[in-house]
């Protein structure tokens, strides 16, 4: 296994405050400059690399998925249709467990009570910002998004999730668009408001189809 001493050298010089203790995979470690920090553990250079080039949320999602995850197997076990998984997962596509309880009678009901404990147990507060690793098809990061104002980083190796949770944003989008049509047109004029809507629903749509391009909407 190659020598990291050099790079564990770059790293306490390119980081010279680090609140966590950074432990390579050949068990070899940079300490953090804080007391009583938390370990994050690297278990692949690409891994760190992850971690490095986007450093935040999203570098630590694609860090975990890089260090405990075989990609592969994700994407053969998810990549089906849409359709399949609605079938016995519901139109939220919550996966895991639901909680019946709370007056809950159904699954999307159990389903909403589900996320909505996870919150109340995370204190979220509008504003905050959430990593959702193993993000699947959304469900939890539109719940806790439009019900308690955080930002929600999902991560996912799956690219039919990636593309459903696309969708779901945007209608969630669209519908928003909707309700504040006339606050909208006040704001920016009737047609901009017809072309945002369009392209909103054909964005949509492509992501639900599994056809998506780009193109140029121009208004005449």
């Amino acid at each position: 296994m190659p020598d990291t001493s050099a790079l564990r050298a770059a790293l306490a010089d390119a980081l010279p405050e680090r609140p966590v203790t950074l432990s390579l995979w050949d068990g070899s470690e940079v300490p953090t400059t804080g007391t009583n920090g938390p370990t994050f553990s690297a278990r692949s250079p690409q891994a760190l690399a992850h971690l490095l080039r986007a450093p935040g949320e999203l570098g630590l999602g694609r860090a975990y998925v890089a260090g405990v995850r075989d990609a592969r197997a994700v994407r053969h076990q998810y990549d089906a249709p849409s359709e399949f998984f609605r079938l016995f997962l519901g139109s939220s596509m919550a996966y895991s467990c639901a909680i019946f309880s709370r007056g809950a009678t159904t699954l999307e009901q159990a389903q909403e009570a589900k996320h909505e404990l996870i919150c109340q147990k995370l204190g979220l507060e509008r504003g905050q910002r959430v990593l959702d690793v193993g993000s699947g098809w959304g469900a939890f990061a539109i719940h806790a998004a439009r019900r308690h104002g955080v930002h929600v980083t999902g991560v996912t190796v799956s690219p039919s999730q990636v593309e459903r949770a696309h969708a779901e944003t945007l209608r969630h989008w669209a519908q928003s668009l909707d309700d504040h049509v006339g606050a909208a047109i006040r704001l920016a004029g009737a047609e901009r408001v017809r072309v945002w809507r369009l392209y909103l629903r054909a964005a949509r749509n492509g992501f639900e189809t599994g056809f998506t391009s780009v193109y140029q909407v121009r208004a005449s």
